[in-house]
């Protein structure tokens, strides 16, 4: 019904956010100001009900509704028409036996063309379960990092209270989670710091209430982080643009149409073979 109103359903096949610089002033033939409201407002509705694909770009468009500009408007368009030739996408659960999981990353320092914006990077993750994405998140941080790992570490602390809360829900609907739930994180500084039991000078600038994230990991052992790798970081599609490839291989992972193959799992987490979806290599939660 979104793209009937707009009368976008038959538009030709457009493209998502590219790099853009939105954050730089655009005065120049100012879009009515309601209208794109209520069309930003109308695609959030669909990514939080079964288009993640698109949080990224939506959370991006979104900041921009108390004064967008002609290029703000012009990128929703192209989204919009992006969103027209996707109209039979479905979300498909199905029983795996897995737990479960989650991908985060970051996009440290943003760059939208010649402006770095306020200069926050930006935080995204998504959680598996019954073989497609349930849960996802795409926003600004709100502390200023200071490296990338700085910037992965803070994404990894939301995501992890993220899960614990998940956690809880599944418990109280009788599905209680076995063992530490697995995130899966590309960045093997934010790994390490997650699992040492001290500070380093290197490290001693973080504010204490992020630690909550080592807490969980080492002593709870209700967390755990491991490396995977950049190309099959799924949760890289709600930090930044990327290329149409990307889009529709992650597009295919998180409506559980086509499930993203890793590696072998390394570290004392992993062992040969293991393979994030073979059923066998997890303990089970419960036939979902």
């Amino acid at each position: 019904m979104i793209l009937i109103e707009r009368r976008l359903l038959a538009a030709k096949p457009g493209v998502i956010l590219s790099e853009l610089d939105l954050a730089a002033p655009d005065a120049k033939n100012p879009p009515d100001v309601t209208k794109y409201r209520s069309r930003i407002g109308g695609t959030q509705w669909l990514a939080r009900g079964g288009l993640p694909i698109v949080g990224y770009q939506v959370a991006a468009l979104a900041r921009f509704n108390h004064a967008p500009g002609k290029k703000h408007w012009d990128a929703s368009s192209d989204m919009m028409r992006f969103l027209a030739t996707s109209v039979d996408a479905r979300i498909c659960f199905k029983r795996t036996g897995k737990p479960l999981f989650y991908y985060v990353d970051s996009d440290f320092l943003p760059n939208y063309g010649t402006s770095f914006d306020n200069r926050r990077s930006t935080t995204g993750y998504c959680s598996y379960l019954a073989g497609a994405c349930v849960a996802h998140c795409s926003r600004r941080q709100t502390t200023i990092a200071t490296s990338t790992a700085h910037a992965e570490y803070l994404a990894a602390f939301e995501c992890g209270r993220e899960a614990i809360r998940i956690r809880v829900l599944l418990q109280d609907m009788g599905l209680p989670q076995q063992g530490a739930t697995t995130i899966f994180e590309d960045n093997e500084t934010c790994i390490r710091m997650s699992e040492a039991d001290s500070s380093t000078p290197r490290t001693q600038y973080i504010d204490v209430r992020y630690h909550w994230l080592r807490e969980a990991v080492v002593h709870d052992k209700s967390l755990r982080l491991v490396h995977c790798s950049t190309t099959e970081m799924v949760a890289d599609v709600l930090t930044k643009p990327l290329g149409s490839y990307e889009i529709a291989r992650f597009h295919g992972s998180m409506s559980g149409i086509k499930p993203i193959s890793h590696p072998p799992l390394g570290g004392e987490y992993g062992r040969i073979g293991m393979s994030l979806h073979n059923p066998k290599d997890f303990p089970l939660l419960s036939d979902v």
